[in-house]
């Protein structure tokens, strides 16, 4: 995942599971320490 704002190759901070169906996770860039966080849902 790139940063939008510098184009940087964002890194995981994050990887904590709350649900069985969805997956949260926080990337954050290392140039201008934007943080992001997105969730991925998994269908069965």
């Amino acid at each position: 995942m790139l940063c939008e704002d510098c184009g940087v190759e964002m890194y995981r901070t994050d990887d904590e599971k709350r649900t069985d169906l969805e997956d949260r996770r926080v990337y954050e860039c290392p140039d201008c320490g934007v943080t992001k966080e997105r969730a991925k849902y998994r269908h069965r």
